[in-house]
């Protein structure tokens, strides 16, 4: 058999399972609406204004490629946070067309480096609710949070009245289900980071919406007023080899690091960051554990290494009397962004709250203490201009 017959026969079989699959799709779900309890089918949600019902297609259902081999962020508690996105390309009205475009996004997810699709949840111009990572699993922007994504590009592209009422409503089987507080609060993509998604037109809806807080506008404000620990448990972290000495606190010092290390800006990057720093400590250095107390992201969180009670393995000598924080990335010749910074200030106030810090509490970088570039020369002249900063060598 030559080629050229071989590649028309390979995606002749791959058109006839895409269509299989959608046949599939249609029955099954036609098949569940039909058999739904009276309770389910009075739901008050269907007696809305717009009358129209909204598929469900579980990732069983539509699913390309498996996910890879390393683990997601799965959520601890109920999500506080929905950011609202667009993918990007074009819309879609139709199941056949839905279901190609979301494999398609899990694709390039992967390409990307992901584990799996990118989104927790998307929604067609058809109506339906394409389910990706689900309300398990953390969007990879910030600790407790899940992502919704629109199918297509809203700069230009308008929802429709049954896109606006899928995504209410999947809004409100979050809240039944506990998989959101009560209190969650809704924001746009474009306020989490620079970026145009989730599009002028889906921003003007989102606004309307009960839960959305326009509070929280800028890329730089944004992470920071939503203070968060991304805990040990969290972030994967492997148990210590030993359990380290407590700390005697109140403590007077906190030290400041970088870890030398490349920047990140997501909750997925920083993880990813975190989770390596400890296999260099443990493995490298031979160390019981992480030897920071905690790292501060460029996605605005705060990762628990050590934490607050336990003596960190950071600075010789100064082990004993101090919280020792990194700065993720290196910092020579360029400062933190402004949420970087922000985090950091939260937690030092947050020790100090809580009794960890004394209240007079002095900030060193790194190389005022021993022979290391560490934090780097931009960070170090920044933290020279703040109150408790403490000239000494």
């Amino acid at each position: 058999m030559n080629k050229a017959v071989f590649v028309s026969i390979s995606l002749s079989l791959l058109s006839l399972t895409m269509g299989i699959t959608i046949l599939i799709l249609l029955y099954t779900n036609n098949a569940s609406s039909e058999n739904c309890t009276p309770a389910e089918n009075n739901d008050s949600y269907y007696n809305n204004k717009y009358k129209k019902r909204h598929q469900v297609f579980d990732k069983t259902l539509w699913n390309l490629m498996p996910r890879l081999s390393y683990e997601l962020t799965n959520m601890t508690s109920p999500a506080e946070v929905v950011i609202i996105k667009q993918t990007g390309g074009g819309q879609c009205f139709s199941i056949e067309v839905c279901v190609g475009k979301v494999r398609s996004i899990q694709s390039k997810s992967i390409s990307n480096g992901l584990s799996d699709i990118r989104y927790n949840f998307l929604i067609g111009g058809d109506g339906n609710i394409y389910v990706g990572s689900g309300w398990d699993v953390q969007s990879d922007q910030m600790p407790n949070a899940i992502d919704i994504a629109f199918i297509g590009s809203y700069s230009f592209d308008v929802l429709t009245d049954s896109m606006i009422d899928a995504a209410q409503y999947l809004l409100k089987v979050g809240l039944r289900q506990n998989k959101l507080t009560e209190e969650y609060i809704l924001v746009a993509h474009n306020q989490t980071m620079s970026t145009e998604s989730p599009g002028s037109n889906v921003y003007k809806e989102i606004i309307k919406w009960l839960h959305y807080d326009g509070r929280l506008t800028g890329f730089n404000s944004t992470i920071s007023e939503r203070f968060r620990i991304v805990s040990r448990l969290q972030w994967l972290a492997q148990p210590p080899t030993h359990e380290a000495d407590l700390l005697k606190t109140p403590v007077p010092l906190v030290i400041i690091h970088h870890t030398s290390t490349e920047s990140c800006i997501s909750l997925a990057q920083c993880t990813y960051q975190v989770r390596q720093i400890q296999q260099f400590h443990m493995e490298s250095n031979q160390w019981w554990d992480i030897g920071y107390s905690f790292l501060v992201g460029g996605d605005g969180a705060v990762y628990e290494g050590r934490g607050w009670k336990y003596e960190g393995a950071h600075t010789f000598g100064y082990n004993y009397k101090s919280i020792g924080v990194a700065f993720v990335g290196t910092f020579n010749s360029e400062k933190p962004p402004k949420n970087q910074i922000a985090a950091f200030k939260k937690l030092v106030g947050k020790g100090v709250e809580l009794g960890y810090l004394e209240k007079d509490y002095k900030i060193l970088g790194a190389r005022q203490l021993y022979g290391t570039e560490s934090p780097g020369t931009a960070l170090q002249k920044e933290i020279e201009t703040w109150p408790h900063w403490a000239n000494q060598s």
